[in-house]
């Protein structure tokens, strides 16, 4: 084989030695709380919630009543269908010159229907979304008819029972409440593995495995058993590399997203960013799960404008802590295994090996 001669970039720290994943991408930058930011990145990839165009996700806010729709809507898969009820005026509140005509439209119209309107025959889009109103909304889509619920607080009791308001933040008590855009997130995520009425969940939840990369430019999502399952969105995100925990995927066998265990943080542990140009501190967050940090640098703390271009950073969950490293060793590549396309460890001259992060297996395929 034709030796080549390259720059490896080492992470040292205790017994870790890998080659680095890029910079997070996707990411939403203001989300502080580890569940959200996991939730927000889960339905990111699936396609089901943006940002506001400044990678901003605002956490604390409040989704509308249009805008939950819609999210309900992609949840389903059915935004391909949202002209089907374009051209009549179901609610007079909802002119079609609304942005959210064609959705709420087809979420009232569809079989079995998604959403309904106040008794007055209006549909308030642009009221905030109470707790009763999103766990009905998702309780239909999970096939729980309405004639079975008892509106308010009966709903609230069919979504306990069923753990659908597991771990979301919110409560039996919350009904008339309008919800966070943090605590909405996460109701989303668990509706992915809440059973449906008859059994089963919304789409197939794999088995436990470890997620490499979602790389949208090859529409593919690569597993740790070299496993590259097709994206339903070819959508680019490293925030949950190197996560254990489930792949969710359509009756076509398509990769929609990728759900992290609880005991897993994303990024922690199997991620790592290399800083892409001085004083950045751009995926840091994502891999520490916020962004109240301590940053050490070669085992001395410095700030956040030290960091230079290059710099490999991971995280510490014992210390809470950003360990940077800047060493480098020139060194001649021998080969890789098990594959280029899917590298698990590269050994230079001389037989030293060094393994490769799970977040890492795309960037150093390519």
């Amino acid at each position: 084989m034709r030796k080549k001669f390259i720059t490896a970039i080492l992470v040292l720290t205790l017994l870790l030695s890998a080659l680095p994943v890029h910079a997070a991408s996707g990411s939403f930058t203001d989300i502080t709380d580890k569940d959200t930011a996991v939730a927000a990145e889960i339905l990111r990839v699936m396609g089901v919630v943006e940002g506001n165009g400044k990678g901003q996700f605002n956490p604390n806010g409040t989704f509308t009543r249009a805008q939950f729709c819609k999210m309900a809507i992609h949840l389903k898969l059915q935004e391909s269908e949202i002209g089907k009820y374009s051209t009549i005026t179901i609610f007079p509140d909802v002119a079609p010159n609304h942005w959210a005509y064609k959705y709420i439209n087809f979420a009232a119209k569809s079989t079995p229907r998604i959403i309904s309107g106040y008794p007055s025959g209006v549909f308030k889009p642009d009221q905030a979304i109470k707790a009763d109103e999103a766990v009905t909304i998702l309780l239909r889509i999970l096939g729980y008819d309405d004639s079975s619920l008892i509106w308010p607080m009966g709903v609230m009791d069919k979504a306990e029972e069923i753990g659908l308001l597991e771990g979301t933040g919110i409560k039996r008590g919350d009904a008339e409440k309008s919800i966070s855009r943090s605590k909405a997130a996460r109701l989303f995520v668990r509706a992915l593995s809440t059973p449906k009425d008859g059994g089963g969940t919304l789409y197939t939840v794999g088995e436990r495995t470890t997620l490499r990369s979602i790389d949208g430019s090859k529409g593919a999502m690569k597993l740790s058993d070299g496993t590259a399952v097709p994206l339903y969105s070819n959508i680019e995100a490293t925030t949950l590399t190197g996560s254990q925990g489930r792949v969710v995927t359509n009756a076509d066998g398509k990769a929609l997203t990728f759900i992290p265990e609880s005991t897993v943080t994303a990024g922690i542990g199997g991620a790592a960013v290399i800083i892409g140009k001085d004083g950045s501190t751009a995926g840091l967050s994502a891999i520490a799960g916020s962004g109240s940090y301590r940053i050490y640098k070669n085992g001395i703390e410095i700030k956040a404008s030290d960091l230079k271009q290059y710099d490999v950073c991971i995280y510490s969950s014992a210390t809470n802590s950003i360990l940077v490293c800047d060493t480098r060793i020139n060194v001649f590549y021998e080969t890789c295994t098990p594959s280029p396309a899917a590298p698990e460890s590269i050994t230079v001259l001389g037989g030293q090996s060094f393994p490769v992060l799970d977040g890492a297996v795309s960037s150093v395929a390519q």
